[in-house]
């Protein structure tokens, strides 16, 4: 078969050549590695500073719903006969968001959505029927001023209503 000896006999010229291919070899995958290394640098930092422009566009676009219910729920207190007190979802977005937006900033949208149910208490969502159609709807829920703000606390408890729920009656000890 294969005849084998502990110390082959090979030319000058191929042993140069075996060793200049093999740190050839060593370079180009060195190189590639740096490569791949500032690839995936580049990408993570892109994708960093999208995560980050989207979170600002997202507060943005949360601030202008906020807006948006505040300016509805006046138009609700001045007006109670021709304003509802409510904002259909999917027509907020409508007014806020043009047409050629929608498809690019579905996400963030949805993320807007997402962060006003579970982080915002001033504002409810709920299902509503809106001309014969059911919509997920945004209340704004007006504070109650505290007794701070009213411009005197209370000396006790029991003589005042209870800020937080105005319209309980306070308990009266017989």
């Amino acid at each position: 078969f294969f005849y084998s000896t502990t110390t082959p006999t090979i030319s000058w010229l191929c042993f140069v050549s075996r060793i200049v291919s093999n740190f050839a070899y060593y370079i180009l995958s060195t190189a590639v590695v740096l490569v791949m290394a500032q690839i995936a640098h580049k990408v993570y930092h892109w994708r960093r500073t999208k995560e980050k422009q989207e979170t600002g566009q997202m507060y943005e676009l949360i601030d202008q719903i906020i807006e948006e219910l505040q300016r509805n729920y006046s138009k609700f207190k001045t007006d109670p006969k021709n304003h509802v007190p409510y904002v259909p979802i999917p027509h907020a977005r409508d007014r806020l968001l043009l047409p050629s937006e929608r498809t690019s900033m579905k996400h963030i949208w949805e993320r807007a959505v997402q962060f006003l149910a579970q982080h915002e208490s001033r504002v409810r969502v709920e299902m509503r029927r809106v001309k014969n159609e059911d919509y997920p709807v945004w209340y704004w829920v007006e504070a109650v001023k505290s007794p701070s703000e009213m411009g005197s606390f209370p000396q006790s408890v029991g003589n005042t209503q209870d800020f937080l729920y105005p319209n309980i009656e306070p308990l009266t000890e017989t």
